[in-house]
């Protein structure tokens, strides 16, 4: 709880105006107890110290475009979630590690991966706990370089689609097995982040303007 922040540092953000998160484990494979942990309680908590912050204009929730992947085409709304945001951290916190894994397969249903599935709850967790915060969710794709800024084709990682182009450009990768009926929606990382301010600019004019 509380995000680890000490009193001190929790009344020094009291006075914040905005929040973009986007922390997050990207790891498809992470374990239910971690996903949860990082993920999920994460995001719950954010917004619970966010209650405190009188000032605050906006909140931008970085979120997937793969998060409900379970349906075949989705919208820009929220959708019954897998499981309540308080019921699966109950869950991680009651059962142990061996029980986590035997019910985990259960708990994804149709949802793919951990990843998918945290990021699925935790749409629902920023509808539930935003509770008068001015917020908003972004649904980016796949991730990739940038187009133009700060230079093109600048990236700080390998992961995805990334490490796929570094290892076929070097060698290392020399055959991929993929299905050609499968489309693979990618965009540059500095579209993603003026989305994610475009978002949360709409967000605080919206605000100004219920206040004015």
């Amino acid at each position: 709880m509380n995000l680890g922040l000490s009193e001190k540092y929790r009344a020094r953000i009291k006075d914040t105006d905005l929040i973009f998160h986007s922390a997050a484990s990207v790891r498809f494979m992470d374990n239910i107890r971690l996903i949860v942990n990082t993920n999920i309680s994460g995001t719950r908590d954010l917004l619970l110290l966010e209650q405190e912050m009188a000032s605050l204009r906006a909140f931008a929730y970085v979120s997937t475009a793969y998060s409900y992947c379970v349906y075949s085409k989705t919208e820009e709304k929220f959708y019954k979630q897998p499981i309540k945001t308080e019921d699966i951290i109950k869950l991680t916190e009651i059962l142990k590690e061996d029980q986590l894994d035997l019910i985990t397969p259960k708990l994804l249903g149709n949802w793919p991966n951990t990843y998918a599935y945290s990021k699925a709850i935790c749409e629902d967790t920023v509808r539930q706990y935003s509770n008068g915060i001015p917020a908003c969710i972004v649904w980016p794709s796949i991730v990739v370089a940038t187009e133009n800024k700060p230079i093109a084709g600048w990236i700080n990682n390998l992961y995805g689609l990334t490490g796929i182009a570094v290892e076929s450009a070097t060698g290392v990768l020399h055959t991929l097995y993929c299905n050609e009926n499968f489309i693979c929606n990618i965009i540059p990382v500095d579209y993603v982040v003026n989305n994610i301010i475009a978002a949360a600019w709409d967000v605080a004019q919206k605000l100004l303007l219920q206040i004015t």
